[in-house]
């Protein structure tokens, strides 16, 4: 192969020449020249000569072959934004990491370094270093760019009552638990479980447990609060009579009604209905 090419993060030298044996030797010209040396780098666009030494003769071949050398320079990834921020929630990876292809690789360093993988997750205050790959000549570049990692956390909301009453007559819906706020989201586990609705009714002996969203990152918080609901349930009242008679002179009020105290309210309809006086 006459035109031989190589990748600049290659540091490619004389010894990466093919043929490679202690048989054949270096020049930079066809007649003369320098005899290189096995560690000298190659240069781009340089046609080098070799020369055949007979194992048994030791005599050099006085004409050479020569092979033209093209070292492929790969720029890095251009980066639209070298400061990337990602909620707590997220459990962000690599992956995550802008751009995202498959010619990106990602470092822990600027030069060498670690190779990341895809499914490392992202550390806060942390620096990530991405090379590019040419698809052609798939050579990977020498130089990188930078991507500076924020994990935002948001803290868990403050819940002054974890053990929250309500009469069974309210019709408590998650809308009813305290703090109430376009910022928290409630659901019915620790971790993972079901985002629920502020119009589903609570449930007697339940925990409910609370996120808070911060309203400028609008990051969720990881952790929750609960809340522990107990449903007031209380029974009608006793009435031994429920058939009452009055005599029109007594101009009966409902005050006249038995029971009568003043833990018992009086309705027109058994449901919803008016609240007499």
């Amino acid at each position: 192969n006459s035109s031989q090419s190589f990748c600049e993060i290659q540091n490619a030298t004389i010894a990466d020449l093919m043929p490679n044996s202690s048989d054949i030797l270096w020049y930079d010209a066809e007649n003369n020249g320098t005899l290189l040396n096995s560690t000298d780098a190659l240069v781009d666009g340089t046609t080098y000569w070799a020369s055949q030494t007979d194992s048994l003769t030791l005599c050099e071949s006085l004409s050479r072959n020569s092979v033209a050398v093209t070292i492929n320079v790969t720029p890095p990834p251009t980066i639209s934004n070298n400061s990337q921020s990602f909620c707590e929630i997220q459990n962000a990876t690599i992956a995550d990491l802008m751009p995202n292809s498959s010619d990106i690789l990602w470092y822990d360093a600027e030069n060498n370094g670690t190779l990341l993988s895809s499914t490392d997750f992202l550390i806060d205050g942390t620096t990530y270093w991405a090379s590019q790959t040419d698809p052609i000549t798939l050579c990977e570049s020498l130089s990188r760019n930078s991507v500076a990692v924020t994990i935002n956390i948001t803290p868990p909301p403050t819940i002054s009552n974890s053990n929250q009453s309500f009469c069974e007559i309210q019709n408590a819906t998650i809308a009813d638990l305290m703090p109430n706020s376009s910022d928290i989201l409630w659901y019915d586990a620790e971790n993972n479980g079901t985002l629920l609705n502020s119009t589903d009714f609570l449930m007697d002996g339940t925990t409910y447990w609370a996120s808070q969203t911060d309203l400028l990152t609008l990051c969720e918080s990881l952790s929750r609060n609960s809340v522990a609901v107990t449903i007031n349930l209380t029974p009608p009242p006793t009435i031994a009579n429920s058939s009452q008679s009055f005599c029109e002179i007594q101009n009966a009020t409902i005050a006249d009604l038995i029971p009568n105290s003043s833990d018992i309210l009086w309705y027109d309809a058994e449901n919803n209905g008016t609240l007499l006086s």
